[in-house]
């Protein structure tokens, strides 16, 4: 299976604009047969990523290296 990597280790700010924007392009990996992995971001993101729950939905990993 391919895998589709989003890198959120350098992003400074993330809202509801990137979070629809990352969640649709999970939507067209898994339609085209590919697993996207999200690299770990900054702690206010991965704070937004727990408060909405998608830290249970992604497959999220702290370094790229682990794939």
């Amino acid at each position: 299976m391919e895998l589709a990597v989003v890198d959120l280790r350098r992003l400074a700010f993330l809202d509801s604009t990137g979070l629809e924007a990352i969640l649709q392009f999970d939507a067209r990996s898994r339609a085209a047969g590919a697993e996207m992995v999200v690299v770990r971001g900054p702690r206010p993101v991965e704070r937004l990523f727990a408060v909405i729950q998608l830290d249970q939905k992604l497959r999220i990993v702290d370094d790229p290296d682990e794939l």
